[in-house]
């Protein structure tokens, strides 16, 4: 379904009937298209399932494609990848235009119906947020990340020393822990408290996410679990 998304965004807006990969094996229809506002590339799509009814098959999957460096596409889809890089996607019209049309499905046009979310590199990234979200307003959608991009600790992939990744990521943690405790005000503890009780809520959520090890877009979340494994193996949890 992702491919397909790929190959939709090639295909001319008139297309009604592109050749997509498999879709009739799995009894899977398109159904519908996400376009950007901006430069009117399809960035996602609407699939439902026609088939027999069966236990773990959705009714619906809206996927949504990575970048693509085309003419057509690539000024946006950068801007986008700019704004994960510097962890301000929230404001970008095509997440908004992602949410409110998930949300709109799941309130209203699937009835109940299950739901699942995917997503490939910039995709995986607003299908995370969108899922996030989602779950945030009470709605639990299954959700496929292959390799997401993992921003905030890009150094961390290129580093191959897993002793010196590792002692990295602890620095790095212990600082952060010590501005914490001593370098906030009462207001700002406060608002984390209320921080950390929104995240404990969140992380009932489990979306599942695919990376390749020699990615460095996401390689970055083997290093990320693999750290944190090992500082709870050292009995640095509070870190």
């Amino acid at each position: 379904m992702l491919k397909s998304v790929y190959i939709l965004c090639d295909e001319s807006e008139g297309s009604q009937d592109p050749a997509l990969p498999c879709l009739d094996d799995f009894n899977f229809k398109l159904i519908d298209r996400l376009i950007d506002k901006n430069d009117k590339s399809i960035f996602g799509a609407i699939f439902e399932y026609k088939g027999e009814s069966l236990p773990n098959i959705p009714q619906f999957v809206i996927a949504f494609r990575g970048t693509k460096l085309k003419s057509k596409t690539w000024v946006q889809d950068i801007k986008l990848d700019a704004k994960c890089r510097a962890n301000t996607p929230h404001n970008s019209s095509r997440l908004q235009h992602a949410t409110n049309y998930v949300r709109e499905m799941v309130t209203s046009r699937a009835r109940g119906a299950s739901v699942w979310l995917a997503g490939h590199s910039l995709g995986a990234a607003i299908a995370l947020l969108v899922g996030k979200q989602m779950f945030k307003e009470g709605h639990f959608l299954e959700t496929y990340l292959f390799n997401p991009p993992f921003c905030s600790d890009f150094i961390a992939s290129l580093i191959k020393n897993e002793s010196v990744n590792f002692g990295i990521q602890l620095t790095k943690n212990l600082l952060k822990l010590a501005f914490d405790r001593f370098g906030k005000d009462h207001q700002h503890k406060e608002a984390q408290a209320n921080d950390t009780l929104a995240f404990d809520a969140l992380s009932n959520w489990v979306p599942h996410i695919f990376v390749h090890p020699d990615d460095p877009i996401c390689s970055a979340y083997i290093h990320y679990f693999r750290n944190r494994q090992k500082m709870l193996e050292m009995g640095l949890e509070k870190s």
